[in-house]
């Protein structure tokens, strides 16, 4: 049986691999968030930690929080709510995902699992943890669960759970054909388009080829709509594109293969875009073949490994996901469906709705340039410190 999953890439700085929080009150000033406000103004019982205003600060997103919590605080606190929230891994990626979804707990005040599947090389047994982990957070009686499906087999437990009138949000990958409620993450078909246009200005007036590494099998389809739209922009800015599909857990496979295409593309490569994590494997291939900082790379993520790059000048840019705001939108998403129905939640949502269900949380666009001001804004979500 075939599943499609990202390949996991466990980084040295992993610091858990599960996390159970619960939060109970929200007037306990010990347990407040640096920045977070302890005043009750006009007898509210919700508030959220201050975001600073900075050039990466998602305003729409801030907005749209803002207006769940004014609509919250019209109804009477639910402190014995219990939430849910199970991400793929424990890697980096899904640390900051997991940061955003406690804070969120805390400020809400209710009992809250955020938990990490655990990691396993066989596929079968990576897809039966994360199952077995969803459903005892359904049997325990929890009353609204966020996930990050490892599998599109996670329908069927989603669907179980809508059909008992729990609230599911799905993040970072979505499970369209399921009944899940929202799905929180990038528009992947706007990312790409994004990251191709962002290509297309770096290498400015020259025509020639370019190298799409990313993920060409419509069976995982967050990847492939990302992928395509990189080409498509790409495409129609003149350039001859060559798909070049991740070879997962096999980099030397896709070295050797981009590495052939530098050497023999007609016309020339000028350009390279990594559609995902392993972005960075763009710059070494570029790098090995002699062409650091001539062939103009874009790529996606903030692994170490691209953001040396990036400061090498190897790298010109890199697009990175909002995951904190993946994980902090949900439980509020979750408790307002709960407090205020499912339609009010959904107009309330309304400013960052792209389709049905679908709620995109935005890219940013990270440069040699703009580095030092986005790691202060990342400060000040507490992720870097």
């Amino acid at each position: 049986m075939k599943h499609n999953y990202r390949k996991l890439i466990i980084g040295a700085s992993v610091i858990l691999t599960a996390f159970l929080l619960t939060a109970c009150g929200g007037d306990d000033d010990k347990d407040a968030s640096p920045g977070k406000s302890t005043d009750k103004p006009g007898g509210a019982w919700l508030t959220r930690q201050t975001t600073p205003q900075a050039e990466f600060v998602p305003t729409e997103i801030e907005g749209v929080l803002d207006n769940i919590v004014t609509a919250l605080n019209a109804t009477p606190a639910q402190p014995a709510m219990k939430l849910a929230v199970v991400t793929k891994d424990a890697t980096e990626f899904f640390q900051i995902a997991m940061l955003g979804s406690n804070r969120a707990v805390s400020e809400l005040g209710i009992v809250g699992a955020v938990q990490a599947t655990a990691s396993f090389e066989d596929v079968e047994e990576y897809l039966a943890a994360q199952i077995a982990l969803a459903q005892s957070y359904l049997d325990q009686g929890y009353q609204g669960l966020a996930i990050a499906p490892i599998s599109g087999e996670l329908s069927d437990l989603v669907n179980t759970a809508t059909a008992a009138g729990l609230p599911v949000v799905t993040f970072d990958s979505d499970l369209a054909a399921s009944n899940r409620q929202f799905y929180l993450g990038t528009d992947n078909s706007a990312a790409g388009k994004t990251a191709g246009e962002t290509l297309v200005s770096l290498i400015g007036n020259t025509v020639g080829t370019v190298i799409v590494y990313g993920h060409f099998d419509e069976g995982w389809l967050d990847g492939y709509n990302r992928s395509m739209g990189a080409v498509q922009a790409l495409e129609a800015a003149g350039h001859t594109v060559v798909q070049q599909s991740t070879a997962w857990g096999e980099p030397q496979t896709d070295i050797d293969s981009m590495t052939t295409y530098i050497q023999e593309a007609d016309p020339p490569v000028v350009g390279m875009i990594g559609m995902f994590n392993n972005s960075y494997l763009c710059a070494d291939v570029a790098v090995a073949s002699g062409l650091g900082g001539t062939i103009k790379i874009a790529a996606f993520d903030f692994e170490a490994q691209t953001l040396q790059h990036l400061q090498d000048g190897n790298i010109q840019a890199t697009h990175v996901q909002r995951q904190y705001y993946m994980g902090y939108l949900a439980p509020y998403i979750m408790y307002a469906v709960n407090a205020l129905g499912i339609e009010a939640t959904k107009a309330l949502l309304a400013p960052i709705n792209v389709g049905e269900g679908l709620y995109d949380t935005g890219l940013d666009v990270i440069t040699a340039d703009n580095i030092a001001s986005y790691n202060n804004f990342l400060n000040s979500l507490g992720i870097l410190n």
